[in-house]
């Protein structure tokens, strides 16, 4: 199963190096096994895989998905098992909050509170190791801001990370903090739970975020299949692998396409008629998504769709969709042209406005990054969730749809 070469370990089913976690072999095998690359791309001996021989695989694997409804039904029936599982074991979860408070108490003296947020939360990690967002408010007046002070931001995170790393090494392993992305945070992992945390005391956008997919994956029937099948669609694909797109960015394309048909509301929609307490965060007012009331019987239903209709649907749109031209907007539920960016946003619709105000008082470094693939975050308007994504990668992206539309209109 593993083979040393020198101070590295090769698996020998995925050829890729075993990190060995506090020169314990058992433990680094058992996260070695749950990695995605490793689940996906076993191979028979040492041969390392080429662009050829991906495309064979995922090809292959698309007709061993896509051969049939039952076939679909039961792969997202044991995904939903699978994320069920995860999320009904709480209680790593609490081990690792009462870790992590039992570390930042002893760097920081003020009152905080530690807030869980992310895919782990709401339904869609299926994996052992997947991470666990974890969020520190150390704000007086709990408003999960920090207003905009990065300075104090990363003091906290490399004091935490010394600390982890100095006083707690038999708690954490490989633990480092990461400064220089939108959210910095200090990644670690738990040695007990063997769970990867990352840990932010930026802002509470991620928690804001849970909120709203909290909301819409309980009152939409077979959100949660579709987002959870086409997360699995762009691992087997190598879109995910290669960081061009994310977990969340993917959720936020299924949620954008079922807007297109009426199947759910713009998150203007739902902020429209909301009257509740609200937080300004990093200069955004955000509401509270667990009070929001919306008449779902409004919107089309998904029950009666099959998956495989979903899907279709899916792919079919996103196949064709012009990335370069149009940003996917959550927000407004529809494209919003890349021009309207431009000029410092004047010509942007209202609804735009504290992202306008933004760039008046941030310049040109806060801008919309627009590449290839934009897909803009509904609560913090200036992020783009895919600003890493190549004009390559888009133009794959764009072709694996028609491939697997292709597949499931043979069914």
């Amino acid at each position: 199963m593993v083979q040393k070469k020198g101070k590295y370990r090769v698996c020998l089913y995925c050829s890729h190096e075993v990190k060995l976690y506090n020169n314990d072999e058992q433990f680094s095998w058992d996260l070695h096994k749950q990695e995605p690359f490793h689940r996906r791309r076993r191979l028979k001996g040492k041969k390392k895989i080429n662009s050829k021989d991906l495309s064979n695989m995922y090809i292959q694997s698309m007709k061993d998905l896509f051969q049939s409804d039952s076939n679909i039904n039961s792969w997202a029936e044991e995904l939903i098992r699978l994320a069920d599982e995860q999320l009904a074991r709480q209680e790593r979860n609490a081990d690792v909050e009462k870790a992590v408070a039992r570390s930042f108490s002893a760097i920081y003296n003020g009152n905080f509170q530690l807030i869980l947020f992310g895919s782990r939360i709401t339904g869609l990690t299926i994996c052992e190791t997947g991470d666990l967002d974890i969020f520190i408010d150390t704000s007086e007046n709990g408003d999960m801001s920090l207003v905009d002070n990065p300075e104090l931001e990363n003091h906290y995170l490399q004091k935490l990370e010394n600390y982890m790393r100095t006083n707690e090494y038999n708690t954490w392993v490989n633990v480092a903090s990461i400064l220089s992305c939108r959210t910095p945070i200090v990644k670690c992992l738990h040695y007990d739970t063997k769970m990867q945390c990352d840990i932010t005391v930026m802002n509470g956008f991620g928690i804001v975020n849970t909120h709203l997919m909290a909301l819409f994956l309980n009152n939409i029937p077979k959100l949660r299949c579709l987002i959870l099948i086409i997360r699995e669609w762009a691992l087997a694909s190598g879109f995910t692998k290669e960081r061009d797109i994310n977990n969340y960015a993917l959720s936020m394309l299924v949620l954008f396409y079922l807007q297109q048909g009426k199947y759910a509301p713009s998150v203007d929609e739902l902020k429209f008629d909301y009257s509740g307490p609200t937080n300004i965060i990093s200069g955004y007012e955000c509401i509270n998504y667990e009070q929001v009331k919306c008449n779902w019987k409004s919107y089309k239903d998904t029950k009666n769709m099959s998956l495989k209709d979903l899907l279709l649907g899916f792919f079919t749109y996103f196949k064709s969709y012009d990335f370069k031209k149009d940003v996917v907007c959550p927000l407004l539920g529809k494209s919003v042209k890349k021009k309207l960016f431009e000029q410092n946003g004047r010509k942007l619709p209202p609804q735009m406005y504290p992202y306008v105000e933004k760039l008046k008082h941030k310049g040109e470094d806060f801008k919309l990054k627009k590449n290839s693939m934009c897909i803009q975050d509904p609560i913090d308007l200036a992020h783009n969730l895919t600003k890493s994504a190549s004009e390559r990668f888009t133009y794959n992206f764009s072709d694996m749809c028609d491939s697997a539309k292709r597949a499931l209109e043979t069914l």
